[in-house]
């Protein structure tokens, strides 16, 4: 986590922690080889809008903080490439 952060584009820094922080602590996943796509369209579709009670711009903020960090899990060989590109097409379509 720490690492992708520090990758992440330092004007986008601050906004991209606050939505993973969201995801990671306020929601609490389970481990990283437990996420599916029902995990992420449960997240999205259900729990972030009845819980973080988002604003458009904080659902697009999301969706991209998500996909950059599922991108970088899958290069750091923490998520399957069938994983990515499940919810690369979820995450793309909403």
């Amino acid at each position: 986590y720490k690492k992708y952060i520090k990758l992440a584009p330092k004007d986008a820094q601050d906004q991209i922690e606050d939505d993973l922080d969201v995801f990671l602590m306020d929601f609490k996943p389970p481990p990283v080889d437990d996420w599916d796509l029902d995990l992420i369209k449960h997240f999205i579709s259900k729990w972030f809008l009845e819980n973080a009670n988002p604003m458009e711009e904080d659902i697009e903020s999301m969706r991209k903080s998500l996909l950059d960090l599922f991108r970088f899990l899958n290069k750091e060989k923490l998520l399957s490439d069938q994983f990515l590109q499940e919810v690369s097409q979820y995450l793309d379509i909403q």
